[in-house]
């Protein structure tokens, strides 16, 4: 069995105590005992300032960064979000009438900060192409669906306000009894039904929509105690039904009751920052820009109102969430992506939050100094293999593996000589993956002798060698002082 050895180089998160090493599966066969060749621990001030001295080169800076962020709305209760259940009048007696009355019901009754109504009625022509837009083919051909040309107030703008605007809905009057072609009218004029992203609906009967409306019993789900359910389960706006047949004229079912409401308690939504490079992360208002049209998108792909925006004057970016009893909303990122925006080391951007100002990312950091004092003020670590111990909060029972002083260089490292602590590893094997991930822990010392996790408040970089050996190798006999670590305390 030869020797081996992993090189690595990885980094442990503001907050974080452990880091992995991938070895080959192959190592870790035999009786290879592993160790640690060199370990070093070094705080991101070095590669800050490199950053910011442009001592990069131009493939890393024209490099695109990833931040994955996630916008999530909780809410209270989902029942009363959208206001009260609409319930059919007596007085209803067309089915003009019905759809103008729910229409009206749910553009109405939702929160000011919801873009659009959950949840609208239109109609389509099934004769014109999908991309034919109902703006333009009805206006021409409105002889043949209302006898008349179109009539500014009667024809037109019949959909809620806050849907007028949207592609592709038909924001004329359903020509329903004004045809003078009943083949047309039966064959080709159909009723959608649009839902917004992440709504549910639930009505008392499908009667109105099966009998009067067009639809069948089939397009509806199975059901529920005397319940019908539809939903859209996506970020989309879109019509979650279109009718099998004309619509009547008339209406017939007068007891009816339909109520809307979030998809589920907890709504999350993600998405993937990736259109700006390193090099273009330094720029506030190119940051700005940025962002500020993202969070638009991802605010309209949830249907709900909140903005990120950037202070000129104050050097400072803010997110505006909605003021709700019933609703939190809230942004779940990376510590990077909030520590670049002036919100600390937080995972979760919330309402109440203020971030801190943040200046062009071009001012020297002055980082050996820094480095320096942090690594002497962190003093003595220990490195554990946090595999093996069934607690990793103290590192009581973990398997000592190497200490680390501070240096000069503003980095933490093994001394140059001394014992070298050895470990098996083939107890770990447990994958058949061609890496095994072998999970490592650092240890702060403190004055009165106790322990407790690394935990630095910014990033560090962890790096080194781990290598393997087996007992009658020439390293292993050559290294004085390697044996097997004992149990720590």
């Amino acid at each position: 069995m030869g020797e081996v050895a992993t090189p690595f180089r990885t980094v442990i998160r503001a907050g974080e105590s452990t880091f992995d090493v991938k070895v080959p599966q192959h190592h870790l066969t035999g009786d290879r005992l592993f160790y640690f060749n060199q370990l070093h621990v070094s705080p991101d001030f070095y590669n800050k300032e490199a950053d910011l001295l442009g001592l990069d080169p131009d493939s890393e800076m024209n490099k695109l960064v990833d931040y994955p962020v996630q916008v999530k709305l909780e809410y209270r209760d989902i029942s009363t979000f959208y206001g009260p259940n609409y319930k059919n009048s007596t007085t209803t007696n067309t089915t003009l009438d019905l759809i103008e009355k729910i229409n009206e019901h749910f553009e109405t009754n939702k929160p000011d900060f919801v873009y659009a109504t959950p949840f609208f009625i239109d109609w389509i022509d099934l004769d014109l192409h999908p991309r034919n837009s109902p703006q333009r083919y009805v206006p021409a051909a409105s002889t043949l669906y209302y006898d008349d040309h179109i009539r500014d107030g009667l024809h037109n703008n019949k959909l809620p306000p806050s849907v007028q605007g949207m592609d592709d809905v038909n924001n004329y009057l359903p020509p329903i009894g004004t045809m003078k072609s009943d083949y047309i009218y039966e064959t080709r004029i159909r009723l959608r039904l649009w839902m917004a992203p992440f709504t549910r609906a639930v009505f008392s009967s499908n009667q109105p929509f099966v009998e009067d409306l067009g639809f069948t019993a089939a397009q509806f789900k199975d059901p529920y105690k005397s319940q019908y359910h539809l939903s859209n389960k996506t970020h989309l706006w879109r019509p979650v039904l279109i009718g099998e047949k004309a619509p009547r004229d008339t209406f017939t079912k007068v007891d009816f009751k339909m109520t809307l409401a979030p998809y589920n308690n907890i709504i999350s939504n993600r998405l993937s920052i990736t259109s700006l490079t390193k090099k273009e992360w330094k720029d506030n208002t190119r940051v700005a820009l940025y962002l500020k049209s993202l969070f638009l998108m991802a605010s309209q792909h949830v249907n709900t109102a909140f903005y990120f925006g950037y202070d000129e004057d104050d050097n400072r970016f803010y997110f505006h969430f909605p003021s709700s009893d019933n609703l939190s909303v809230s942004i779940h990122c990376v510590p990077d992506f909030a520590l670049r925006l002036g919100y600390g080391q937080e995972t979760a951007i919330v309402k109440g939050m203020q971030a801190r100002p943040r200046k062009d990312t071009n001012t020297i950091l002055d980082g050996q100094n820094k480095a320096m004092a942090l690594v002497y003020d962190t003093s003595l670590i220990i490195c554990t293999l946090d595999n093996i111990s069934s607690n990793t909060t103290s590192g009581a029972n973990d398997k000592f593996m190497a200490a680390l002083y501070p240096h000069i260089s503003g980095t933490l490292c093994m001394p140059e000589s001394g014992r070298v602590h050895a470990v098996h590893l083939n107890i770990l094997k447990q994958s058949t993956a061609a890496f095994v991930p072998i999970t490592f822990r650092l240890l702060r010392i403190y004055d009165d002798e106790k322990s407790a996790n690394f935990n630095w408040t910014r990033d560090a970089y962890v790096y080194g060698t781990l290598s393997g050996a087996c007992h009658d190798s020439q390293t292993y006999k050559s290294k004085p002082g390697m044996y097997q670590p004992s149990v720590l305390w």
